[in-house]
């Protein structure tokens, strides 16, 4: 059998479905259907699934509708919050990275002008005072 296929095809089909909801029962079963083609069909590829169980898009989307759920404005929201998201966070590190760099550097500089400084302290002169004579 093919788990390497029906593992990938899988996963397509969760990816469309995008979190919108719960589908680990309805995955489950499809992966039994999936398992039962790949043992009658043991060199089965993406493409032959596909055309027996449809696009991971066509399954997700019937899935969806079966639920009562429009996957088209949610899916592109969701997708495209998703994105935002990723940039905003390689935005805060690109940022943090290089606050980190900016305080390191002007760290070791004053570090740097504190060890050039030289502070002599001569001990104080002793004068003899005539009132104690």
């Amino acid at each position: 059998m093919n788990h390497e296929v029906v593992n990938e095809y899988l996963k397509k089909v969760k990816k469309e479905l995008s979190g919108l909801c719960s589908a680990d029962e309805f995955l489950s079963s499809m992966r039994e259907y999936l398992d039962d083609y790949c043992d009658e069909h043991p060199h089965c590829t993406i493409r032959d699934l596909e055309d027996e169980f449809g696009t991971p898009e066509e399954v997700a989307g019937e899935f969806l509708e079966s639920k009562g759920i429009s996957n088209s404005g949610k899916v592109k929201k969701l997708k495209n919050s998703r994105r935002l998201i990723a940039i905003v966070a390689v935005v805060l590190v690109v940022v943090l990275i290089a606050v980190i760099a900016f305080y390191r550097d002007v760290l070791s500089q004053s570090t740097q002008a504190k060890a050039t400084d030289v502070i002599v302290v001569e001990p104080p002169e002793v004068t003899e005072d005539p009132v104690l004579e």
